[in-house]
């Protein structure tokens, strides 16, 4: 909700608060949801008046400053808890 007033207060440090899969930190959904609730206790916002939190998407030119990393496709994942039944003893 407030994410757009601080990307223009600090256009070049915006790509700073999404993480490496393009979503929003934590602490910064932990803050927008601090001033959401202030201002709703400052009564300057109505519950009416929120969409909800929606999720974030930079597109554009701004997105190429994000730092997102692509999935290996080729990279076997390994589970250290998967057993394998190849030996039957």
């Amino acid at each position: 909700m407030f994410v757009l007033a601080t990307i223009i207060t600090k256009p070049r440090k915006f790509m700073y608060q999404f993480n490496d899969q393009g979503n929003l930190k934590d602490y910064v959904v932990k803050n927008q949801k601090y001033l959401q609730n202030l201002m709703f206790r400052r009564g300057l916002l109505i519950p009416e008046d929120t969409i909800g939190q929606l999720p974030v998407y930079i597109s554009g030119n701004a997105r190429s400053f994000i730092k997102i990393k692509v999935p290996d496709s080729t990279a076997v994942k390994l589970d250290s808890l998967a057993t394998d039944d190849e030996f039957d003893l």
